[in-house]
């Protein structure tokens, strides 16, 4: 899970990869463009900041990636605890610009990547 505190990311709590074809080298590179993506998902949270101070909690997204593009594609909301549709839609947007260090040979599924947010004061 991913913590986002205040506008800032914080530190990567743990690997969150739940889905079909994620062996190691997968979930690393899984986790790995989804670090690269705290920034512009920092920014998400900043904005919908501005929209109610009170906005925390865990957003989890899930995702197919596409075999050798390693494309991220049908990025989606699975489950969120913010209820704000512009947050939701900004990491989704955000989500489905990332691809595979390595792309699969087939799709890869993630059914759970949970991003947790938090402000900071």
């Amino acid at each position: 899970m991913h913590r986002f505190t205040g506008f800032i990311p914080f530190v990567l709590l743990a690997t969150a990869c739940g889905g079909a074809g994620t062996g190691k080298g997968v979930r690393t590179d899984v986790t790995t463009q989804m670090a690269s993506a705290e920034g512009p998902i920092s920014e998400c949270y900043k904005t919908a900041l501005t929209r109610s101070r009170r906005f925390a909690g865990d957003v989890v997204v899930s995702f197919r990636i596409e075999p050798k593009t390693g494309k991220f594609k049908e990025v989606r909301v699975a489950h969120s605890e913010i209820n704000d549709a512009e947050l939701q839609q900004c990491i989704i947007a955000e989500v489905g610009k990332l691809v595979l260090a390595k792309p699969q040979k087939t799709t890869v599924g993630i059914d759970t990547y949970p991003i947790r947010f938090s402000p900071s004061n």
